[in-house]
């Protein structure tokens, strides 16, 4: 197992037990130890994106607190994904297929940035 792989299972238990503001930090963590890298941080990304949806599930409703800190995590998975596409991502195909995007894909950001990178491929 490389060491990108144990901080993706370590966000991975960050989020099953409750603890997005731990697996925001190791995704975090894997994108500054592979800058350069389009796929790696793409995959801390996705590992943001997932954390979002941590915030507040199980709670009837979200303060206001919450809901603060799930934008906070959606606005950095959005921006650490636009710099995977800064450094060369291009996949259009698996953006329209991750899981990790699926509560953020109709956002306006979002779009724009698969726009961006299907205009790559052509």
């Amino acid at each position: 197992m490389t060491l990108s792989d144990t901080l993706r299972e370590l966000n991975r238990y960050y989020r099953t037990v409750g603890k997005p503001a731990e697996a925001v930090a190791v995704a975090q963590e894997r994108r500054q130890r592979w800058p350069d890298n389009p796929l790696h941080v793409y995959w801390s990304a996705c590992d943001l994106a997932f954390c979002g949806p941590v915030v507040g599930r199980g709670k009837p409703s979200l303060s206001e607190a919450d809901r603060a800190e799930r934008q906070q995590y959606e606005a950095l998975a959005l921006a650490t994904l636009r710099q995977a596409v800064t450094k060369g991502f291009a996949d259009a195909d698996r953006l329209r297929a991750d899981a990790a995007w699926q509560t953020l894909r109709d956002r306006p950001e979002f779009q724009q940035v698969l726009k961006e990178v299907e205009a790559k491929r052509k």
